[in-house]
């Protein structure tokens, strides 16, 4: 699938000079830090290893859950091997061409992965894994290498790769067609870097005369200069099912903006925060567009943008830089951004909940990519100084209602009355050594027809005691068939009452509604 999301775009015509410019940049920005909890919104997820200590990165994750990326092994010269983890099956070894590296880039909604691998004469080429398949070679344009970046849920993969006269150049590869060049836009080299779901490839290229422009690439229109804002230089980030290309353009006086490119529309300027430069990262189904944006203040911030409300500043954590990364069709944005103490800090974006600091293991974090369930993968930095592969998982926050009134029997304390609120309980017992309690709840919780309720009340008058009652509704009105589970605990903590577990109402019902936010 068409991760659209930004790939740093190169400013030297070779791949090795592309790699090692955002590995500096990677470490570089990823300096331990103060270790900060993450929120209540959120589970972070320490993924493991696949048997080494580390180091290990997550990069994409599909709306199954499946999250790929890259862990050092525990071999006896540890490596460096992709991988995908699932909740079922934990972290799995997706194994090399043959090397001793390997790291998983993206996955479609099938499961299949792409990546980079060595080969055994230490040269990289891109690789397309499925588990009926294993790990499949893409082979090059020719030359040396090759890297692929992003696929669709139709296999169809796209990177690029080293030619015979060792230039680079965009491919698109698929298990039936292979690798197909192609081409530029008049110059030597060019990238991609995004494909959409109907095969249209986004990247750059040099043109005849040496400028670096973004295009778009489809199999009926061959390779399309997108052209610039007025100068002379612009590239392509992302691309979404209807065609809408993003990216960054030079103006006529030399400051990038970012664009958004329409076949009707052509390329349009989005505007800055207030500051000179902007650059747009990703876009997402419904043409929202996301990048980052110097402000009047000389800030760099995330940005938001649509065509009804325009440029929005998503601000920053407390300080004074953030960058977006990835925007899930629902609109929850993801990246990095600084905190009030320069550290670096994974955040989620919401219109509604603004943005949140995802915490670290200790050290610095980022966030790469999310999933349409909200989902977040990325890395962090543990408390030792080893990157860590993690996923943030959302926490439902689940209003939950209950009532019921009716009764149940216990084979110990015989029958028991009842009544149940999201304010109060009663129990009394009718037969054998009578009782009569009343309590006041503190917390409802549960999700689905299940509800836990917890308080403190009166026992035959005497305050002090203390209740959990589960109740479950199984939407069986008339059929008794919802279950109550009471304990009932004295002053000192020993147990007063206890229905002994889950009893089946022999009469009444209890009704559990409960709504996610």
């Amino acid at each position: 699938m068409s991760r659209m999301t930004w790939r740093p775009p190169a400013t030297t015509p070779t791949i090795t000079s592309l790699v090692a410019i955002a590995l500096a940049l990677v470490l570089g920005a990823f300096a331990a830090g103060a270790q900060a909890a993450p929120p209540e919104q959120f589970q972070m997820i320490d993924l493991g290893t696949l048997g080494g200590p580390g180091p290990a990165a997550a990069l994409a994750v599909n709306s199954s859950g499946q999250v790929v990326g890259s862990s050092s092994t525990s071999d006896p010269v540890p490596e460096r091997h992709a991988f995908m983890w699932t909740q079922s099956e934990g972290m799995t070894d997706l194994g090399t061409l043959g090397g001793d590296f390997s790291a998983a880039t993206d996955v479609n909604e099938l499961g299949q992965v792409v990546g980079n691998s060595d080969i055994p004469d230490g040269r990289t080429h891109g690789f397309s894994w499925t588990q009926a398949e294993g790990m499949v070679d893409f082979g090059t344009l020719g030359g040396a290498y090759s890297y692929a970046f992003d696929v669709n849920d139709n296999g169809q993969a796209t990177g690029q790769s080293s030619t015979a006269s060792d230039d680079d150049h965009a491919y698109s590869w698929t298990q039936g067609g292979g690798m197909v060049d192609l081409g530029t836009l008049g110059g030597s080299i060019s990238r991609a870097f995004s494909i959409n779901g109907h095969g249209q490839i986004a990247g750059d290229s040099s043109t005849e005369d040496g400028d670096l422009h973004a295009f778009s690439w489809t199999q009926s229109g061959g390779m399309a200069d997108l052209g610039t804002l007025g100068g002379s230089n612009s590239g392509a980030a992302a691309v979404n099912d209807s065609g809408q290309v993003v990216g960054s353009a030079e103006l006529v006086d030399g400051p990038r903006h970012a664009f958004s490119w329409t076949q009707a529309g052509g390329m349009v300027d989005l505007g800055t925060l207030g500051g000179p430069t902007s650059a747009a990262t990703a876009v997402n189904e419904g043409g929202q567009v996301v990048g980052v944006s110097t402000t009047t203040d000389g800030f760099v911030h995330g940005f938001s943008w649509t065509q009804a409300d325009g440029m929005v500043d998503l601000g920053a954590l407390n300080g004074t830089f953030a960058h977006p990364i990835d925007v899930s069709n629902g609109g929850q944005i993801v990246g990095w951004s600084t905190t009030a103490s320069s550290d670096d800090h994974a955040f989620s974006w919401t219109p509604d909940g603004g943005m949140i600091d995802l915490g670290t293991l200790g050290g610095a974090s980022e966030a790469r990519d999310v999933n349409e369930n909200g989902q977040i993968v990325g890395y962090s930095f543990n408390a030792d100084g080893v990157l860590r592969a993690v996923l943030w998982n959302p926490i439902l926050h689940v209003a939950v209602s209950v009532s019921g009134k009716g009764r149940f029997n216990t084979e110990r304390n015989g029958q028991v009355l009842f009544t149940l609120s999201n304010d109060s309980v009663s129990f009394d017992r009718t037969r054998g050594e009578r009782f009569s309690f009343a309590g006041e709840v503190a917390s409802v919780t549960g999700s689905a027809n299940e509800a836990t309720l917890t308080g403190t009340g009166t026992w035959n008058g005497k305050s002090g005691y203390a209740f959990e009652v589960s109740a479950v509704d199984t939407a069986a009105w008339g059929r008794l068939e919802d279950t109550i589970d009471v304990v009932i605990r004295d002053p000192e903590g020993g147990i007063a009452f206890t229905s002994l577990g889950p009893q089946l109402l022999k009469q009444g019902d209890i009704v559990v509604t409960s709504a996610s936010s």
